[in-house]
């Protein structure tokens, strides 16, 4: 195959046995050479007469969206787009520009041209638009949406202004219909011109409202008025001018018979026309204003009107109450704080109506308590606890007293309990335990329990909670230690009890282990027992008793060693042997617990009857022998171990020999 615009001649496409192929990756609308020969083992055919193809072309992309070109006008602007960026093979012969104005998109133009100028717009409205392009190969989907809002002008005209209700002599209501058209842009006003007899003209309203009153009129005039709207682009054209001018009877006319008079008055400082309350209506020239403020200025006005409608004010008149006695004390502003016999109350200063408050008179059940000065709060003592008391607050100025404030109730606090008897029911020579109360807690009381410090001579606190005992431990032997308690509820802490002193036991020498026995024969034994620790300087000694199962322990031995031999024990029979230490004290003898039992049994009389003097004599040499202690089991086993070894040696050196 060739392309021609390659330059690079004929290119092989295809090599095989297939009388077809199809060629891929070619370009749309290009024409293209194609020749073609045979080979076999002999080798290869001339080429074949060559022939021309062309591809087909295909329909293009979309073109490029739709935007405005130079500057939106407000009846016409002008639209540009890009071409394809490819266009399938062939030129682009086409555009269709699509334009929607609110009612759907229509066709506006149809040419090769890149752009186009769109006319008889509205202004201040939004246009939308696409485009699509056509070639010999197909139409193109449509492009993306632009829009281009044309640029608004000033409103269209109003209607003239009408009256609105009945008119007054001094002013009229008018109103007024928005214009047909805004110039594409929001209507941000109203003006109304008025123009007077003179033909002098002042502009009367501005505002967003379509309606107004326009005050300051002279009575029995003609008046002329027109109104315009405004939007950001500027004003619109006026409207055709409505004229006013029937005859109205003025204020300053003859006086009529049927006049009425509304006064009014203000307490606020100036003559401002928004803070001013009308007081009375009718047709007399006095009244008589009740529920003021005392010490307060007041502002009357008084104002006459009749058929005709309503005449100015007057003139200011300033007016202030004499004061008065104070205002009532709020209960919402009092705060107390409420013990078992006191109250303390404070409270907000009320309104002293022009005079300063002197004092203040608080009645808490049938007693009156006065303050000192006008000081806004008080503590009142000596009540009794848990009692319901009704309170009432009262103010004093030089004027006199004021009202009494509503009635509190305010229930005073029960009294903390009163401590406990403090009662020692166990000692020990490092310990004491306490007990006080009767078991019972049924007020959920909790209790604290002191103890004087040995060193600071402070007390400090050892135990704190609903318990009735406590067992105070690590404390020294044979010392007095001084306690005091107190118990609490919600109501607070009670008092302290009076200091209760306790002394601690001396230490009891403790308890030994069991004896051990050894050289017992059938009238004596060796006994021996490991000593006591000694407590402090003071000497220990003790004490051996013996005992059988017939007899009660007897005492054999007293003294500060630690071993003893009995004597004269009965043949064959079982005795019992046990220790105690005993403390010697400055004030006397303090024994300690015995120590377990070790039991023992002497040993039997053997009796031969018939026996060579030589065999009695190896025989009663046998028994009468010493038993074998501790250190001389040791040797034999030691000795044993010894024998069985050098055997054991002899042995392995003969085998390896």
């Amino acid at each position: 195959m060739e392309d021609e615009r390659t330059l690079h001649g004929f290119l092989p496409m295809y090599n095989g046995k297939e009388t077809s192929y199809t060629c891929l990756r070619l370009t749309h609308n290009t024409s293209y050479k194609f020749r073609l020969c045979a080979s076999n083992d002999e080798g290869s055919s001339p080429w074949s007469q060559v022939v021309n193809y062309s591809t087909l072309p295909d329909k293009p992309d979309k073109p490029g969206k739709p935007c405005l070109k130079g500057r939106a006008h407000s009846t016409f602007f002008k639209v540009a787009w890009e071409p394809p960026k490819e266009d399938g093979g062939c030129p682009v012969t086409e555009y269709n520009l699509e334009m929607d104005s609110g009612d759907g998109f229509i066709s506006i133009y149809c040419g090769e041209d890149l752009e186009f100028q769109c006319e008889n717009l509205q202004p201040g409205k939004s246009y939308s638009f696409r485009v699509q392009c056509s070639t010999l190969g197909g139409t193109s989907e449509f492009s993306e949406i632009g829009s281009v809002v044309t640029m608004p002008v000033i409103p269209g005209k109003c209607e003239p202004p009408k009256l609105h209700g009945k008119p007054k002599a001094l002013s009229i209501h008018l109103k007024w219909a928005n214009p047909e058209y805004d110039g594409g842009s929001d209507v941000l006003g109203y003006e109304v011109e008025g123009i007077n007899p003179d033909e002098t003209s002042r502009i009367a309203y501005k505002g967003i409202i379509a309606d107004c009153v326009v005050a300051g009129l002279l009575p029995g005039r003609r008046y002329k008025f027109k109104v315009r709207a405004y939007n950001k682009i500027g004003n619109g054209p006026w409207s055709e001018p409505f004229e006013f001018g029937q005859w109205l009877a003025g204020v300053s006319d003859s006086p009529n018979y049927k006049t009425s008079y509304v006064p009014r008055f203000s307490n606020i400082d100036g003559c401002n026309e928004k803070d001013f309350e009308v007081v009375y209506s009718g047709p007399l020239c006095s009244t008589e204003v009740k529920s003021l403020i005392p010490a307060t200025v007041y502002h009357f006005q008084v104002q006459a009107l009749n058929s005709a409608g309503a005449g100015p004010f007057s003139e200011c008149v300033s007016c202030q109450t004499p004061p008065s006695s104070p205002g009532v004390v709020s209960t919402a502003n009092i705060k107390t704080i409420v013990g078992a016999s006191t109250i303390a109350l404070s409270w907000k200063e009320p309104n002293n109506h022009g005079s300063a408050i002197l004092s203040y008179n608080i009645e808490i059940g049938e007693t009156v308590h006065t303050t000192d000065g006008d000081n806004p709060e008080i503590c009142i003592e000596g009540l009794v606890p848990e009692t319901t008391y009704k309170v009432r607050i009262q103010a004093i100025n030089s004027v006199g007293p004021g009202p009494f404030s509503s009635p509190m109730k305010i229930v005073t606090r029960g009294l903390p309990p009163f401590p406990p008897i403090l009662e020692c029911c166990g000692f020990s020579y490092n310990s004491l335990r306490l007990k006080w109360g009767d078991g019972k807690n049924l007020d959920m009381k909790t209790y604290t329990l002191e103890m004087e410090s040995l060193q600071s001579k402070k007390f400090v606190p050892v135990y704190q909670g609903p318990g009735h005992t406590f067992k105070v431990t690590k404390l020294q032997e044979l010392t007095a230690y001084s306690f005091r308690i107190y118990a609490s509820n919600e109501e607070g802490d009670g008092p302290f009890s009076e200091v209760y002193t306790f002394t601690t036991q001396r230490a009891l020498p403790p308890a030994l282990k069991a004896p051990k026995m050894s050289k017992i024969t059938q009238t004596s034994c060796y006994v021996e027992w490991l000593p006591a620790k000694a407590i402090g300087d003071d000497m220990l000694s003790y004490k051996l008793q013996l005992g059988t199962k017939d007899s009660d322990f007897h005492v054999l031995y007293t003294g500060i060693q630690t071993f003893f031999t009995i004597n004269n024990l009965l043949a064959g029979t079982e005795y019992s042997v046990r220790v105690a230490a005993v403390r010697h004290c400055s004030d006397g003898e303090l024994p300690g617990p015995f120590s377990p039992c070790t039991t023992f049994c002497t040993t039997s009389v053997i009796t031969v009857e018939t026996q060579p003097p030589k065999v009695y004599s190896i025989v009663s040499s046998w028994k009468n022998r010493e038993p074998i202690t501790d250190q001389q089991w040791a040797v034999i086993i030691l000795c044993a171990f010894t024998f069985i070894a050098i055997c054991v040696a002899m042995v392995i050196q003969q085998i390896l020999s």
